[in-house]
């Protein structure tokens, strides 16, 4: 079977996104933007990896729950994140743009696990838990 796209891709938003979160609290305006616009670039193309990958992957019940409690907080991160980028200005970023910024971070990390108990526990894009290899 082939390699799934989605686990290849989602570090780069994972690295991007968390990033801007600490750009923002050190106050580094710049790089906090370009951050974050390469983070949600990616977080979309991770994104619509991982909807190809669901519609392509059969997985236990269980496997699936944990796929809901992946992607609902990951794709509410990103809207997250894509707000704080429209709420920012040329000037230091607003408080909304901060705090929609801190609570993406925060329900990415949560997604981040979540994530990981599908991989490791579960074996969901890997070889050994692909039809006919477990």
């Amino acid at each position: 079977m082939r390699q799934p796209l989605h686990p290849l891709l989602a570090h780069f938003p994972i690295a991007f996104l968390l990033a801007t979160s600490a750009c923002d609290l050190w106050q580094l305006r710049e790089v906090a933007h370009v951050a974050l616009a390469a983070g949600l670039v990616t977080g979309l193309a991770a994104l619509l990896a991982g909807i190809a990958e669901i519609l392509l992957r059969p997985m236990s019940s269980e496997a699936f729950r944990w796929l809901i409690a992946h992607a609902a907080p990951m794709q509410l991160a990103l809207v997250l994140y894509l707000v704080s980028y429209f709420l920012r200005g040329d000037d230091a970023p607003t408080g909304a743009a901060l705090v929609t910024s801190y609570l993406g971070a925060g329900l990415l990390l949560f997604g981040v696990v979540c994530g990981g108990v599908l991989v490791f526990r579960h074996r969901v894009g890997t070889q050994a838990g692909s039809p006919g290899n477990s």
